[in-house]
């Protein structure tokens, strides 16, 4: 079950954005199952800002740097609602901060996924053939947007990771990574 997380730590977390990383993670930055900052469910961010756009940026900057797609704010020990995905080949990442789950289709893919933070295995699961999200955007403007297929898995994974649920939790099956 995922704990929602205080308004006191996040204001801990508050204090020390000012600390936040410009490098680009690396695999040892990332948080790594079953810690419990995975099974927490993140709060929105209050407004978004300076804080949002460099951590945003540097997460962005740092997919292809770690071979994702996706990451979430929780992965790299941050509090922040937030997390950065690339949803086009050679696209640029956008970044989405309090993200909400507005609809989704009731047909399902069954498909296959890895994550960064449980790096041994990859799973078959089931996920929605298309979501409607509402998020804002770095500039603080509210978004909402239609994804499909690989864009709607890869947002409904990195927005899972927001809500403390990992993939293992909808698995159909585990495999293991031939890596």
């Amino acid at each position: 079950m995922a704990e929602v997380v205080s308004r006191e730590v996040l204001d801990t977390v508050w204090s020390m954005a000012i600390n936040t990383p410009t490098r680009l993670f690396a695999a040892s930055d990332l948080v790594l199952a079953p810690d419990p900052r995975l099974r927490t469910t993140l709060v929105e961010a209050l407004a978004a800002g300076q804080r949002h756009a460099r951590l945003g940026g540097v997460m962005a900057s740092s997919l292809p740097n770690l071979f994702a797609v996706g990451l979430a704010a929780n992965q790299i020990a941050s509090a922040e609602r937030l997390f950065v995905a690339a949803l086009a080949p050679r696209g640029r990442a956008m970044t989405f901060i309090n993200p909400r789950l507005l609809d989704h289709s009731d047909k399902e893919e069954v498909g296959i996924e890895g994550c960064l933070s449980i790096p041994a295995l990859r799973c078959v699961l089931r996920r929605p053939d298309w979501v409607e999200l509402a998020w804002t955007d770095l500039n603080g403007e509210r978004q909402s947007g239609h994804f499909e297929g690989f864009a709607a898995r890869v947002v409904s994974h990195e927005l899972d990771h927001l809500n403390g649920v990992l993939m293992t939790d909808r698995a159909l099956e585990l495999l293991e990574d031939p890596r």
